[in-house]
């Protein structure tokens, strides 16, 4: 955890207030997890994802 605050006191969100911080937190973890859900899905049901690469 020491290190978590660390990072966040050094970024950019560093002096910001903590409510500020908790919701740039927030959106990154939903973003991480979503990538999550969805490389998951992708692994499991690779037959069923159509790939189309072109114009």
């Amino acid at each position: 955890m020491g290190i978590l605050k660390e990072i966040i006191h050094e970024s950019a969100i560093g002096n910001k207030p903590v409510i500020y911080k908790a919701f740039v937190i927030s959106v990154f973890i939903s973003i991480v997890l979503i990538s999550f859900t969805m490389l998951t899905a992708i692994l499991r049901n690779p037959q069923q994802v159509i790939t189309g690469f072109g114009y």
